[in-house]
């Protein structure tokens, strides 16, 4: 099972995370068998006001010197810049090196720009993990899946941005969900497989980098829903 750790839209501060982190990580991971040294864990932090980079590598370092397998983390509808991505590309760098790495990420709604965006794209590359989308058992997307759309101002040329991490060699394959899978043996099939990085197609709409979903993938998809609830159990620290 993956454990959850939920600090999500409780409005706290760099401050009151680094406070909280000090006195409820203990708790966590008492709750896990780090014994066996596969525990995992998804993070949310969603819809704070967090903006250094500081409080943030505090808490992965903690996760990986524990041995958990942050699996995803929720950052989205804060305050980032590109200055806070320092500590996420570290992570990233690392995780990638101990064999635990970071799966998701989202950081949509926050403060980046092309630059921070590009930062993370890079660590993911460098860290010569990330391959072949959806290739577990679990369908978990085994490039980076990673939400940047809706920063605050706007990435003014999110193509262009593209177009030089593609001639770069930096590949970022743009789609409808991570758990897409275009038809095998097409193009856009060959660009996920090469891409290290996958992001939602609404980081640019018009991308020549977006891959359409097919029909058949959609009423596929329509059939999935409402099956069985995931593997995840809850720990809110704030209760």
């Amino acid at each position: 099972r993956i454990a959850v750790l939920d600090w999500s839209d409780s409005g706290q501060s760099d401050d009151a995370l680094s406070q909280r982190i000090k006195d409820f990580l203990p708790k966590l991971f008492s709750k896990l068998n780090l014994a066996a040294g596969n525990a995992e864990c998804s993070v949310n932090l969603a819809g704070n006001r967090l903006q250094r980079p500081e409080p943030l590598a505090t808490l992965l370092r903690r996760m990986r010197e524990a041995k958990v397998h942050v699996i995803s983390m929720r950052l989205h509808k804060n305050q980032l810049g590109d200055d806070a991505m320092e500590s996420i590309v570290d992570h990233i760098k690392h995780s990638g090196r101990d064999g635990k790495p970071l799966l998701e990420l989202h950081l949509s709604d926050n403060r980046l720009t092309e630059v921070g965006v590009r930062k993370l794209v890079e660590a993911a590359h460098q860290c010569k993990y990330y391959f072949s989308a959806n290739s577990t058992p679990e369908r978990r997307c085994r490039a980076l899946w990673l939400r940047c759309e809706n920063q605050w101002p706007s990435i003014a040329e999110p193509q262009q941005l593209l177009d030089q991490l593609s001639a770069d060699g930096l590949t970022v394959c743009l789609l409808p969900s991570k758990e897409y899978q275009p038809p095998a043996g097409g193009r856009a099939r060959q660009l996920q497989l090469e891409a290290a990085v996958h992001m939602h197609h609404a980081f640019a709409p018009k991308s020549e980098h977006r891959v359409a979903p097919s029909e058949t993938w959609s009423r596929e998809r329509e059939r999935e829903k409402g099956g069985k609830g995931g593997k995840d159990w809850w720990w809110d620290a704030r209760k």
